[in-house]
């Protein structure tokens, strides 16, 4: 069985993810951001991590800073919003005020072919909940883009070049998110090296 570990930023969303990713058959072990005890290593049990939502930016999150660093080469990473711009962040990228604030509300995105979107349709509606976007023009090599918002050209998904660690901005256990179980399976599909 796998086992996701969950960092949770202390926001009701990251109760919706364990939840879809253990009707998934995932095993989660959900762990506050904050908790200083429980994040300084990767347990050996955890073959997935996600980075969850929350308040703040990356700046405010240092412990989950931390956990990518500690993991990006050992396991499949995935990043929601918050996450995201953290991984973002990590590998060398610049979070900036988003154009305008997004909470609640829905766009379409466009995609590239990517395992992330596997089986999905290369446009589809996703739910959007932030203040913060990766600055497209200070965008790292490491990184390729690999969705787009179409109503304002941000930046929605985003995978590491070499490392199995993908972000998005947007919310998958949004109800406003079409194909959110989806995405999570196929991230849940992935596999480190």
């Amino acid at each position: 069985m796998k086992t996701l570990g969950l960092i949770d930023h202390h926001d009701s969303f990251c109760d919706n993810l364990a939840r879809y990713f253990k009707l998934l058959g995932v095993r989660v072990d959900q762990r506050q951001s904050n908790d200083l005890n429980s994040l300084t290593d990767i347990p050996s049990t955890w073959t997935h991590l996600c980075i969850g939502p929350g308040p703040g930016s990356p700046a405010t999150v240092p412990y989950s800073i931390r956990m990518i660093e500690l993991a990006y080469e050992r396991l499949p990473i995935l990043g929601v919003c918050l996450g995201h711009q953290c991984l973002a962040q990590v590998f060398g990228g610049n979070i900036i005020a988003s154009p305008s604030i997004h909470h609640g509300k829905t766009s379409m995105l466009s995609t590239v072919p990517d395992p992330l979107f596997a089986g999905l349709p290369s446009s589809f509606r996703v739910g959007r909940y932030h203040s913060l976007a990766v600055d497209p023009y200070l965008f790292p090599r490491d990184l390729k883009i690999i969705a787009t918002a179409q109503d304002s050209g941000e930046i929605m998904a985003l995978r590491h070049r070499t490392y199995p660690s993908v972000g998005i901005q947007f919310h998958p256990e949004s109800i406003l998110t079409e194909y959110g179980s989806t995405l999570l399976e196929n991230f849940i599909k992935s596999e480190n090296h």
